[in-house]
């Protein structure tokens, strides 16, 4: 079984999704329906980003456990107009 949505996309969205979709042969609804079902099934943590896991070194031991806590830090420190670091 199958369902209809309508969607309302900006330009900026909208025209970059229609030259894929043309580009590949594919009608917009069928690009964009493709990608709806790509993410809804992707399990999370497994993004782009995830190919990176593990490559790259640091000296701080605890960076996987504290990665929020860190970067909350830097972002304050930002703010403050601290040195970025």
């Amino acid at each position: 079984m199958s369902h209809q949505i309508t969607l309302n996309l900006p330009d900026d969205i909208y025209q970059p999704l229609l030259e894929k979709a043309q580009g590949s042969g594919k009608t917009l609804e069928a690009l964009v329906s493709e990608y709806i079902v790509q993410i809804f099934h992707s399990k999370p943590g497994y993004g782009r980003l995830r190919r990176w896991a593990g490559t790259l070194t640091s000296e701080v031991p605890d960076a996987g456990a504290r990665h929020d806590e860190y970067l909350g830090e830097a972002l304050l420190e930002e703010l403050r107009g601290g040195p970025n670091v």
